[in-house]
């Protein structure tokens, strides 16, 4: 059963300053745990009812902190109103080393994502076309915040994400391939030859890219905005403008 230390750390790892202390996060629910199963990622402890541990293989649970609960208990500890059957307690991976060999491919960079549903969702996206690489800056939403890591269903474990000094990247980069940046006024990105590979910069939903990352842009792109141009239309949702951006680039 959960004991009321178990409970207090589960429930701590929700907020970011205890992410970062004791460097861990949970998942909840039977498609995550199993991605974590499959990943490279440390699992150091499993938590659920007899029931939850039905669709696993026993072998997957081998060495596993293990801990028989009830759907009692789990409500606890869970984000939902009906609590999921199995839960996991991950360690966060080490990303300090950002010398990655990434010039041959389409990598994304995000300045300031501060909604958790859109930060997943753009994690979940980059999966579906093939990106490996996420890098955000130090000041978006925490990559390892529930919302975010249940929205990305999966996606969290296999795409690399860096949480940095984006200019640092950058600047690290940007003689080894094309930077390119996303903003209202820009090029038709419909119009444009895009390469393979290179590094795509998006802005924060509201204000956009600042103007010290906007400074190393090569190549300024833009969706264009097909709607009455008497009528002025809210900015296109940065989930789905990173959705058409990499289908463009794929595309190309």
């Amino acid at each position: 059963m959960l004991s009321k230390n178990n409970i207090k750390f589960i429930n701590s790892l929700r907020y970011k300053k205890y992410r970062q202390i004791h460097q861990h996060f949970f998942v909840e629910g039977e498609k995550l745990v199993n991605e974590a199963f499959h990943s490279g990622f440390n699992i150091k402890q499993i938590i659920a009812t007899e029931k939850g541990l039905k669709s696993f293989d026993e072998k997957l649970l081998i060495n596993k902190n293990l801990i028989i609960t009830n759907e009692k208990e789990l409500k606890k500890i869970s984000a939902f109103t009906t609590p999921n059957k199995i839960f996991a307690i991950i360690e966060i991976p080490e990303t300090n080393n950002y010398k990655i060999e990434i010039q041959k491919e389409l990598v994304l960079g995000f300045e300031e994502i501060n909604d958790p549903g859109n930060f997943g969702t753009i994690i979940r996206t980059a999966d579906w076309f093939g990106i490996k690489t996420v890098f955000c800056s130090t000041n978006s939403v925490d990559i390892y915040n529930p919302k975010v890591v249940q929205a990305t269903m999966g996606a969290v474990f296999r795409v690399k994400l860096i949480c940095c000094d984006l200019k640092k990247i950058v600047n690290l980069y940007k003689n080894k391939m094309n930077v390119y940046g996303t903003f209202i006024s820009g090029n038709n990105i419909f119009n444009e030859e895009l390469p393979d590979n290179g590094l795509i910069l998006f802005g924060n939903e509201s204000k956009g890219l600042s103007e010290e990352l906007e400074s190393l842009v090569d190549y300024k792109i833009t969706i264009p905005n097909y709607s009455n141009k008497n009528i002025k239309t809210e900015s296109l949702n940065i989930s789905s403008a990173v959705a058409i951006v990499c289908a463009q680039f794929r595309n190309k």
